[in-house]
């Protein structure tokens, strides 16, 4: 399941610890070390874990070489992100219209849209960009804080892209996967898994990777990304048996300590990346990264952007979150309108004033 349903379901004791024994090590601290720093924090409760990577992922930009060449826009550096005014101005030059007016191509495509309503891909397009203003999340101290200039200034980014840039609209998009390599969309934000995902849509795909956009390329504090992970997880409702056959069975999938065969296995097949420190070192990773150079960008990631979970998604604040959008991109309403409207509606959920 996704990082975001972890917290209830450890405050419930639906999940039960892994036994690191099962998977080769000494203890859940030995088995915690065993990742990148930090990557497992939304596994852990009490020096325990209660999941192990399904992915663990950031965001990169993705972009069609072909449509770039034929607008006559030059391709994006690999190393130095760009902002969003310049992906805005590039974005209009991408973004066509047939003789009757009708879209047959735009510019950028943000996560979510009418035919995919995904609270995780609503919260993660808004969260970088509250973040990149200044803003880590839509409460300060346990209280909704959503009129405030960074917020405000998240939904009008949207809003601009949306309704004075008319560069993104909602309704056009069809297919997450199919779009960009089959010239629809011409820029999107995704992680490793979208080219094994794109390339059955058209094998033939040129297409580039650059660095997530920011508010600032000359300002370092404007450096923020995204991060979010999904886990396996034992079901503690579960008898023992059966949940150490379930442990079993996921140390063979993900492999014990040391192994890397299932990981890059996972990672050649569907782009899937485990932050096991020993994956990241191993000949089948090394070999990926000669094959597929653009994953420098997606490493490089890591060093260059503050880097964090998403907070609100799925729960009531994230579904508020979701209306709130929705208004802009859908209703043109203004960005500090909608941002009144959330204020006062995560006001009666969280009970606050």
């Amino acid at each position: 399941m996704g990082d975001w349903h972890y917290k209830v379901f450890m405050d419930n004791k639906f999940l039960a610890p892994l036994d690191p024994t099962i998977f080769g090590y000494a203890s859940a601290r030995d088995m915690i070390d065993a990742y990148v720093p930090g990557t497992t924090s939304i596994f852990e409760r009490d020096g325990k874990l209660y999941g192990l990577f399904s992915e663990y992922n950031t965001l990169a930009l993705f972009y069609n070489l072909d449509m770039f060449n034929a607008a006559g826009v030059a391709p994006l550096s690999a190393d130095t992100p760009v902002s969003w005014r310049m992906i805005a101005d590039m974005a209009k030059k991408l973004t066509k219209r047939d003789s009757a007016g009708k879209l047959t191509q735009i510019g950028y495509r943000f996560g979510f849209f009418a035919n995919f309503r995904s609270p995780q891909w609503y919260a993660q397009d808004f969260y970088a960009l509250m973040r990149q203003y200044g803003q880590p999340d839509l409460t300060v101290d346990g209280k909704p804080a959503v009129t405030t200039k960074p917020v405000t200034d998240a939904f009008k980014l949207m809003y601009d892209f949306t309704w004075s840039d008319k560069v993104y609209d909602p309704s056009f998009p069809a297919n997450w996967f199919a779009d960009l390599p089959q010239g629809r969309v011409a820029m999107l934000l995704a992680g490793t898994w979208f080219v094994p995902a794109m390339i059955p849509h058209n094998p033939n795909v040129h297409f580039g990777v650059a660095p997530h956009p920011v508010v600032d390329p000359g300002n370092r504090s404007t450096y923020h990304n995204v991060e979010w992970s999904w886990g396996w997880s034992i079901n503690a409702n579960k008898p023992q048996a059966a949940q150490r056959l379930a442990q079993q069975f996921l140390a063979a999938i993900l492999g014990k300590k040391g192994e890397t065969d299932q990981a890059v296995w996972w990672f050649k097949t569907v782009g899937y990346t485990h932050p096991k420190k020993a994956f990241y070192q191993s000949t089948g990773y090394q070999q990926e990264l000669v094959k597929n150079p653009w994953l420098r960008t997606w490493e490089n990631a890591f060093t260059t952007y503050k880097i964090d979970y998403v907070t609100h998604n799925f729960d009531e604040v994230g579904q508020a979150l979701i209306r709130a959008i929705d208004r802009v991109v859908y209703d043109q309403t203004q960005p500090a309108d909608t941002a009144r409207l959330l204020q006062a509606e995560l006001q009666r959920l969280l009970g606050t004033k």
